[in-house]
Order: structure tokens, then sequence, then C-alpha cells
């Protein structure tokens, strides 16, 4: 049977700088988010690496339309989860609990950097292979048998899904546009349903842009996205009512999806 372990909990900071290809007059925003993460358990233990993004949107000395700059953030961390082994299979999501972006000098006085200070939270669960004794007869010679029967559910993952889907869609808009100047996603809402052998995971995507229109003038759109993407089940042709599915949903719809199957 599979058992979980309780939510593990786990903080740490990251710091780094980055550095613009121009000087910079205003720092307008920044967009961080969690593109990628992996977890290990090597010696009874969780081995989490993963990358943050960022995007800095800033003004030019020269005044000019706004520009961006971007980069990406490695990170690693070991959470000890009670009761874990190598054998276990463990889930862990990211979430960006803190952040501040600054300005900063850089060594030959320019004004092109910032520095990042992010807090990262970590939520570890790990699902477990154990083995119970069943008790396959009894009886007594003294007094007579009275039998109850009650169903008694078993958990076992079944399939595993991690990859990565990329949504392409068309945006119109009623005015006409210079440049892009930037663009990120959130998801709204997220669903799954089973057609025949497949998987169908549908939600719908917000996306925000920041844009200049034919005067140069900057501008700030959102425009709602349908997304679906269908995968093949690797489980039993015949899909129950009660199969839970647990979605970790990175930008750009990178999914990660751990199946649990309940037999009675």
């Amino acid at each position: 049977i599979i058992s979980k372990t309780p939510f593990t909990l786990s903080i740490f900071a990251l710091t780094s700088s980055i550095t613009s290809s121009t000087f910079f007059n205003v720092f307008i925003n920044f967009i961080p988010k969690i593109i990628k993460i992996t977890t290990k358990i090597i010696n009874d233990k969780a081995v989490v690496k993963g990358e943050m993004s960022i995007c800095v949107l800033y003004c030019p000395e020269n005044n000019s339309a706004p520009q961006t700059v971007k980069s990406k953030l490695p990170f690693s961390q070991i959470v000890d989860i009670d009761g874990v082994t190598d054998a276990c299979k463990c889930e862990c999501k990211a979430e960006i609990s803190a952040m501040d972006v600054k300005p900063k000098l850089t060594s030959n006085g320019e004004v092109r950097c910032f520095s990042i200070n992010a807090e990262l939270l970590l939520s570890c669960e790990a699902y477990c292979k154990n083995e119970i004794l069943v008790i396959e007869d009894a009886f007594s010679r003294r007094f007579e048998a009275e039998i109850k029967r009650n169903k008694v559910p078993f958990n076992c993952i079944t399939d595993t899904l991690q990859e990565s889907f990329n949504c392409k869609k068309s945006v119109e808009l009623d005015f006409n546009i210079n440049n892009v100047v930037d663009l990120w996603c959130s998801v709204q809402n997220c669903h799954t349903k089973f057609e025949a052998d497949k998987m169908v995971i549908y939600g719908t995507l917000l996306a925000d842009m920041i844009i200049c229109d034919e005067n140069n003038i900057p501008l700030y759109v959102e425009k709602s996205i349908d997304f679906e993407y269908k995968y093949s089940f690797n489980g039993p042709k015949s899909i129950p009512s009660n199969i839970l599915s647990v979605i970790l949903l990175h930008y750009l719809l990178c999914i990660i999806l751990l199946i649990i199957f309940f037999c009675p």
C-alpha cells in the first residue's frame, strides 16, 4: 500500500544580481517565477533543485520605451522528511514567499545592476510503499463465528507525468502596436477529466502584456486564454470516478502530475 508523509516545510534565501545592457533611469517593476523544480530521494533525504526566473522592467536613461532584463537563478536545497526512504516518491512545491529587487552600482560605478534577494518556501510530501500483514483465516472452537465485511481502500501510484506543454495562441487588440515590452502569464483555473484512456488537462490562463502603441506610449493589457492538453494515461483502461490528480503548474504550463489510484 501507499502511505503519505506529513507536509514538510523548508525556507531558504536566494541572492543574486543581474546587469542590464543599458543605463536605466527609472526602475518600474519585477516579475519572478518558479519555472523548474525536480526532487530526488538520496540517503533518506529530499534533494530539491530548481530554477527561478526574474524579469525586471525599467526605463532607460534616454527616456525611450521601457525595456526588460531577464535572468534564471538556479537553487538547490536538502530537505529532511520524517519516514522517507530511497524507495519513496517525493513531490515538492516551491513558492516565493518574499522578494526584494533594488538598483545598485556596478564595480565601475555604473547604474546598470539590480540586486536580488528572495525567500523561497518549499513544501514536500512523500509517497512510500509499505507492506501490511493480512489475516487470511481465523476461527474459534468454542464460539460461533460472526463475519462482518468492510471495504478498506488501498492506494497505489499508477502513473507519474512530468512534461512541458507550450500553449500557442493569437491575441487580437483593438489598436495598432509598435512592440511588446514584456509578457507574463498566470493560471486562473485548471481542471482534469478523462476521455477513454486519455487524461485531459484544461483551464484558463491570464496573459499580462506591457506594449507600446504606434505612438510609442506604454500600455498594459490583460487577455484570457483557454488551454487544453491531452495525456495518454498508462493506468487501467477503466478509469474509476474516485481517481485523484495532484497538479502543480508552472509558467508556460510545465505540468507535474502525481496520479493516485484508489482500489478497494
